[in-house]
């Protein structure tokens, strides 16, 4: 007895050894990620992941293999698709997708089994035409959370209900400053579910976002596995290249691109009661709030994101996220995201006001105009031109007046 009391000590004690030196090997590759030595770290957790395979390595190893860019290598990690399902299929999306991005501008049928959900706030430059895209592309019920813009945001999204009459548009008032997202996204599902109790899709769509479909998205959603519970979707960022304010459209104004990347990557989901949207919208979460297993990488689909639009914009977009993130830390909430526009906002706004705004911005556009970048417009005008509705002659008449 005494003996088998020791050997089961023994062993525990080897489990807590393991256990510790697991946990500061992750630290330690956390630690070279920070600092950009991704190759090291890549190196660390491949030797550790050899010797004996643990699921918070292979997660880690394959966060650090899509900054790379080495897909195939994710691909090939044992076990993958069980200890990172959302980056194997991010992974897969990107190894098989075309970097040319050649929209489908034809042959869209209306999408009555899916909707588009979104939570936005003083986007009255781009929301118009973002739910004029969405619209483009087959989707005719609109769920949108207007979190407290003072711009001409909501009556856009009115423009639009009027314009697309055959639409079933829901906007709801949100008076929390907070930044909430992935439980007020998660609330907004379950609402539209309420409402439209046959929907099979949600579409989570950013004012800044426009899903990019290669083939028609009824099509590519009809050809998902059964089992898939969220599509994950990679991103085309366009960035803002010229310091000079002109008075026209952002799409024909911003028209250089970075490829295609992993990059805030962001997801459809399937149509379901018993999950919760993670923060950011980047994942799904079962009730028990572990990821889901079901992801399905679609290289026929992307998104196109212009996160900074104007000078102005920037300064409006700082202030609302600073001051959003700020008072979701206040209330306890500290799983906030958006890291880098809280950086800016105690950084630069809070200690040289707007004069350290505009030399942020200027440094930022200065930065895009260096980076290699690729040439290719959000073809607007010629998805609208090829609608077949009675909503294109008002939506060609507005363009024409913008």
């Amino acid at each position: 007895m005494k003996k088998s009391l020791s050997n089961l000590m023994n062993l525990a004690s080897k489990t807590k050894t393991t256990a510790l030196t697991t946990q500061a090997i992750l630290e330690q590759a956390r630690e070279l990620r920070k600092k950009n030595q991704i190759n090291e770290a890549i190196k660390l957790l491949e030797e550790t992941n050899n010797h004996k395979e643990d699921s918070r390595i292979v997660f880690l190893l394959s966060h650090c293999l899509l900054e790379t860019a080495d897909y195939q290598r994710i691909i090939d990690l044992p076990n993958i698709r069980q200890h990172a399902p959302r980056n194997f299929a991010i992974a897969h999306a990107l190894l098989a997708s075309s970097h040319n991005l050649p929209a489908c501008l034809t042959g869209h049928q209306p999408l009555h089994h899916a909707a588009y959900v979104s939570m936005v706030k003083d986007e009255d430059d781009i929301i118009l035409w973002n739910l004029v895209w969405h619209y483009a592309l087959g989707f005719r019920k609109f769920f949108i959370i207007n979190n407290l813009s003072t711009d001409a945001t909501e009556s856009q999204i009115k423009l639009f209900e009027k314009i697309c009459t055959d639409t079933h548009v829901f906007i709801l008032h949100d008076p929390v400053i907070a930044h909430f997202q992935g439980r007020k996204t998660t609330g907004a599902c379950r609402f539209a579910l309420s409402l439209w109790p046959e929907l099979e899709w949600l579409a989570l769509v950013d004012a800044d976002e426009f899903l990019c479909p290669t083939q028609t998205l009824h099509t590519i959603l009809a050809s998902l596995p059964k089992n898939t519970e969220a599509i994950v979707i990679p991103k085309a960022i366009y960035h803002l290249t010229d310091l000079s304010e002109v008075n026209d459209l952002f799409f024909r104004r911003i028209q250089y691109r970075k490829p295609i990347s992993h990059t805030s990557s962001k997801i459809i989901v399937r149509a379901n009661l018993q999950f919760s949207i993670s923060q950011g919208n980047h994942a799904i979460l079962d009730l028990n709030n572990q990821e889901i297993k079901h992801y399905t990488g679609c290289p026929e689909l992307t998104y196109r994101e212009f996160p900074i639009r104007s000078r102005e914009h920037f300064l409006r977009k700082i202030m609302n996220g600073g001051k959003a993130i700020t008072e979701a830390k206040q209330q306890g909430f500290n799983q906030v995201g958006g890291t880098h526009w809280e950086t800016i906002y105690k950084n630069v706004y809070l200690k040289e006001g707007e004069l350290g705004m505009n030399h942020k911005f200027a440094s930022i556009v200065a930065k895009n105009s260096q980076e290699i970048t690729i040439f290719d417009p959000l073809p607007l005008e010629a998805m609208i031109n090829y609608l077949e509705c009675p909503a294109k002659e008002a939506l060609l008449t507005l363009l024409h007046h913008s």
